[in-house]
């Protein structure tokens, strides 16, 4: 079956998304909230690129330099490697992801492709809008020293483009509101902010259920 036909079914759960440059850790903030709430609820967690499939395998020689292709080429394959596991995503109450196409739009904007363009395309697919929409923020500075490995896209210059980019997507609310939190905080405090934003917002899910 043609994964077109599950764009819209992953909405009967809650899909929550840590965004942010790299370094940001949301890879950690992504984990501690599977293993807080993992009891409770049938929950998955993904990460994009996913560097073991079809498309992350292309993408990851191009972040390594291995391999070029043009912003378009970047662009719809980030797509494709989120779209492939609609899907399956679809089976779970709750599904955690770390990066989604806000980064795709965040990333390859900064390299030249058409900031509208791109918004333009997310609303053709009707790609699933997320439900909680975390934006990890950190220095370009910091997050570069907290890096071990580089890659393509991990230059001051670039990333600062790249946050500029972000904050112009929180700014107009797109695809929904966003909540920004401190990267620089401690990972303790940063999971007890990102835990208590979610139960809030299940909590107000659970009572607009009751209400119906």
């Amino acid at each position: 079956m043609n994964n077109l036909k599950y764009l819209k079914i992953i909405k009967s759960g809650m899909l929550i998304v840590f965004e942010g440059i790299d370094g940001a850790s949301k890879s950690t903030q992504s984990k501690i909230l599977y293993e807080n709430i993992k009891r409770k609820y049938s929950v998955i967690m993904r990460s994009y690129p996913d560097i073991s499939g079809r498309y992350g395998t292309i993408i990851n020689e191009f972040l390594h330099k291995r391999c070029e292709m043009s912003v378009e080429e970047q662009f719809l394959l980030f797509l494709c490697d989120i779209m492939k596991d609609l899907a399956a995503l679809s089976r779970y109450q709750i599904v955690i992801v770390d990066r989604y196409y806000p980064s795709t739009i965040a990333y390859q904007c900064a390299s030249s492709f058409s900031y509208e363009k791109a918004k333009d395309i997310i609303r053709l697919l009707s790609l699933p809008t997320p439900d909680v929409l975390f934006y990890l923020h950190i220095p370009v500075d910091e997050a570069l020293r907290r890096k071990k490995n580089s890659s393509r896209f991990e230059n001051a210059q670039f990333l600062r483009r790249v946050q500029k980019l972000y904050e112009r997507m929180i700014d107009e609310q797109f695809p929904c509101a966003w909540t920004k939190i401190s990267a620089t905080e401690n990972v303790s405090t940063i999971a007890a902010n990102v835990l208590n934003v979610v139960e809030k917002h299940i909590a107000r899910c659970l009572n607009d259920t009751a209400l119906l």
